[in-house]
């Protein structure tokens, strides 16, 4: 039974080489500030949830129409003298719309912002093969009245899977900090208020992505040397959340951040069939079926806005400092393995003595004092084992 209890430990071999010990302890060094880099500064005592999952609702507000038509470049009624960035020939005129009519179809995680407009009124009619097809009667463009004073109410939360117990990470933007930052990751402004939904118009978005104005030339490869404008455009918003990122140690009240991302070389537009009914009795629409044979198909040039959340979660986390350590321990044991392997294989000095038993190593270490430096002298220090003896042979 006492053998069980028994503790071994093992001889080790001291190579007096300044070489080896020099790369040995350089090396040892770098091992050792890469894992207080990777502990203190990368905190890799923290467990990380990179893929929160987030909750979304977005409202568009109405435009803001009380600037003078004639302030605007695109309109027709423009009776401004300094030239705008792109040249219209302003015969299209410019339409009041509202919230429901910018802001076409509705979707969950993207709002379309309508910029300018091409309707086609299609009358069906009958062809030479006998079959009905839609053909355009008459087609009316136009722009949409300051569509970048429109406000997008946001509300949002963010909830982390990766964490369980009395107190869940995460919750709603309402209690949260929150900015929206510019390409650089400056700071533009705060956009939290306490117990209410964000705020955004959509020049900041612009403003926020690099844009200036949508009277600037599209970059789109099917833009045809057109403005945003009149093209349409895509605009990524990223929603980042995180709790450690601007804390210099540990975690604390979880921030989040809007990023504005163009996405360069498209255009966007959608088409929308506008059916247009005529007026039926009650009983001719219980005995029959009919199809409208007018209708109007309305070409939306907008500017796309697509919401995406993301994040970087952190909670303290020992299993996860357990496993810095380990790594760090591994690389030194590595290291040690490295060097052994170098001093045995690839310096003449000692790779002659590869296969010696310790008693031999002894006696040829003395010949080898005789005649040589000190510095290249191989010495073996006896290990003890569990017993109190040292191991004789190997």
């Amino acid at each position: 039974m006492a053998s069980f209890l028994d503790y071994t430990t093992y001889k080790y071999v001291t190579v007096r080489d300044k070489r080896l010990g020099i790369t040995y302890y350089i090396f040892a060094f770098l091992i050792f500030a890469y894992l207080l880099q990777d502990i203190f500064i990368d905190k890799g005592y923290l467990k990380i949830d990179t893929n929160p999952h987030g909750t979304l609702r977005l409202l568009v507000k109405d435009p803001n129409n009380e600037a003078p038509i004639t302030d605007l470049p695109y309109c027709p009624e423009f009776a401004g003298d300094a030239p705008g960035k792109f040249q219209y020939n302003r015969t299209d005129p410019c339409v009041d719309y509202d919230a429901q009519e910018l802001s076409w179809p509705p979707e969950a995680h993207a709002v379309n912002i309508m910029t300018y407009g091409k309707d086609n009124w299609q009358e069906r009619k009958k062809n030479e093969k006998g079959s009905y097809n839609f053909e355009t009667i008459s087609e009316k463009q136009y722009f949409t009245r300051n569509p970048e004073t429109t406000i997008l109410k946001i509300d949002h939360s963010i909830i982390s899977s990766l964490f369980s117990g009395k107190y869940l990470l995460g919750g709603s933007h309402r209690t949260m900090l929150g900015f929206l930052v510019g390409k650089d990751d400056n700071i533009i402004r705060k956009v939290s208020e306490s117990e209410k939904p964000d705020k955004l118009k959509v020049s900041e978005l612009l403003k926020a992505a690099g844009i200036d104005t949508l009277d600037q030339l599209s970059d789109s490869l099917s833009g045809d040397s057109e403005s945003f404008r009149m093209r349409g455009l895509i605009l990524k918003i990223s929603i980042y959340y995180t709790n450690h990122e601007h804390k210099w140690f540990g975690t604390g009240q979880i921030h989040y951040t809007y990023k504005i991302q163009h996405i360069p070389l498209v255009d966007y537009q959608t088409k929308q069939i506008i059916p247009i009914m005529k007026e039926k009795s009650n009983e001719e629409l219980e005995t029959e079926i009919f199809h409208t044979n007018k209708r109007l198909l309305r070409k939306r040039y907008s500017l796309r806005l697509i919401f995406e959340q993301e994040g970087s979660l952190g909670k303290t986390s020992l299993n996860a400092l357990i496993y810095q350590l380990i790594a760090g321990t591994s690389l030194l044991t590595l290291l040690a393995t490295v060097i052994d392997v170098v001093a045995l294989n690839l310096i003449p000095t000692y790779s002659r003595y590869m296969m010696d038993s310790s008693p031999e190593l002894g006696k040829k270490e003395g010949e080898i004092a005789g005649g040589k430096d000190k510095d290249d002298a191989v010495s073996v220090d006896e290990g003890v084992s569990g017993t109190g003896e040292g191991k004789k042979d190997q």
